[in-house]
This record gives C-alpha cells, sequence and structure tokens, in this order.
C-alpha cells in the first residue's frame, strides 16, 4: 500500500522485511506470501537483520536511536509422536524442546508439572528430545525414556531421570527402569532399537527448522516463549485462553445471528 523505505532478509533466508513509508513492516515469507504486518514508530527510517530469523534491529537517524524488536512467529509444530500429558482436546498446547542433563531444563519441568495441576483440562504438555552434544548422556537418557514410553511409563520415567541429572550413566538409566517396575527385557530391547534414535533424530530437525538453538525451549501454541517462568507460561496460557473464548464467543454470535429458514 506504500513504497518500501528499507529492506532486511533474515539471517536464513526465510523472511523478508520491509519497511514501508507508511511505516508499517511487512514480513514475507521466502515464498512471497505475507505472514504478517508490524505498526513502527513514525521515527523509524531503517531496518536490519537480526541474528536470528525473529530478531530486527529499528534505526533511527532522527532520534539517534537503534531499537531491537522480538517478532513472535507462529511454528507449526509436529507433535503426532511426542509424549504427550493432558486432554487431547486441550486448547493450549505447550511443547517444550528438552535435555535431560540440563539443569534449567529440569526446573522448567517442575513448572510444567504445576502447569499440568493447575489447568489439567486447558493445557496439554507436549515433550520434544534435544539431546545437547556437550552432555554425555543426554542422548541416552532420551533413548531411555522412549523406551519407557514403549509401556507408557513416559513421564514417570521423565520425572524421575531429572532427578538424576546430575549423576547419570548407564546403569543409573537401567536402575531407574527396574525401580519403576519396568519389563526389563522388553524395556533393554526397546533402549537399543535404532528407531528410538531416529525419533530423537527427528525432533532434533524439527527443532533446528523452528530455529530452537539450545534447551530448554518452549512453544505455547506454536508461539517461543521467551520468559520460561512460572508468570511467563502462565501470561501466556492465559492470552490463548482468551483468544479461544473470543472465538467462541464470535461463533456464537454469528449462529444467533443467522438467519432461519422454513420448510
Amino acid at each position: 500500500d506504500a513504497p518500501p523505505a528499507d529492506t532486511a532478509v533474515s539471517v536464513t533466508g526465510n523472511y523478508v522485511y520491509i519497511l514501508a513509508e507508511d511505516k508499517e513492516i511487512l514480513v514475507y515469507g521466502a515464498d512471497g506470501s505475507l505472514l504478517g504486518r508490524i505498526a513502527a514508530d513514525p521515527t523509524i527510517d531503517g531496518i536490519l537483520a537480526g541474528p536470528k530469523d525473529d530478531i530486527l534491529f529499528l534505526t533511527s537517524k532522527s532520534q539517534g536511536t537503534l531499537r531491537i524488536a522480538a517478532i513472535n512467529f507462529i511454528k507449526d509444530i509436529d507433535i503426532s509422536q511426542a509424549p504427550v500429558k493432558g486432554p487431547a482436546e486441550a486448547p493450549v498446547v505447550i511443547t517444550v524442546f528438552s535435555d535431560f542433563q540440563c539443569i534449567a531444563c529440569a526446573r522448567v519441568a517442575e513448572l510444567l508439572d504445576q502447569v499440568h495441576i493447575k489447568y489439567p483440562q486447558k493445557a496439554k504438555i507436549v515433550f520434544k528430545h534435544y539431546p545437547m552434544r556437550t552432555h554425555r548422556y543426554a542422548l541416552k537418557a532420551s533413548m531411555a525414556a522412549l523406551a519407557a514410553k514403549q509401556q507408557d511409563m513416559f513421564w514417570p520415567y521423565h520425572d524421575f531421570i531429572f532427578t538424576e541429572s546430575d549423576s547419570l550413566s548407564e546403569n543409573k538409566l537401567t536402575a531407574i527402569a527396574g525401580e519403576l517396575g519396568l519389563d526389563m527385557e522388553k524395556f533393554e530391547k526397546d533402549y537399543r532399537d535404532p528407531e528410538m534414535v531416529n525419533r530423537i533424530r527427528e525432533d532434533i530437525a524439527q527443532a533446528m527448522s523452528l530455529g530452537v538453538n539450545g534447551t530448554p525451549t518452549v512453544f505455547v501454541n506454536g508461539r517461543m516463549l521467551r520468559d520460561w517462568s512460572m508468570e511467563g507460561i502462565e501470561k501466556a496460557i492465559q492470552q490463548e485462553l482468551e483468544k479461544t473464548n473470543k472465538a467462541t464467543d464470535t461463533k456464537k454470535a454469528a449462529c444467533a445471528g443467522a438467519p432461519t429458514e422454513s420448510w
């Protein structure tokens, strides 16, 4: 609707940003599709791509300022094979990419347990594997957790393993399965099944495509959460529930106003 004043391309080439002369930033995908619009301050006269796809630098020569804009994209996350805690129809989906030897991941796991208790029907928790190479037993821990999942014991194993994350070993991974009462013959077979590694690789590949570069990384209904404190998580949940309620109210209003026909 207005001539471009400046343009920028994201570091991955996935997004093109155009600052229009009417001080609106247009966000395009690499295929040329318009993904969204962002209102910019009238003093902004230039844009620069940041170190990540979702970071933009906005410059103003008149004000002598540089602003950092964080853009929150809604990502499409495949959770079809992932462990899920909560009702399938829950309106809020919290997806966490996690590493079993990550101390911060253990803290987030505790917070998400609280979320599950507080929003048992409104939110479901989805676990995705992102073991870091710097953690010696992270990959094997993920393999063991998936083996436990084959006996519908992923979440008990998940909780147990995080309490032992600072002292993991292959013997410990097996001992946890024994303490949980798993069928050990089946556990050992599934643990060594190459399919476990393939599933983890799929999670890692998906994480990279979503811009995940560390753990924990939390998404709420596809939006990456920058504040994964309890307050930040609850704020994101409430925002999503408000959207759901508004959509429901709009649908009801449309139905209420629809004309009827006599037959």
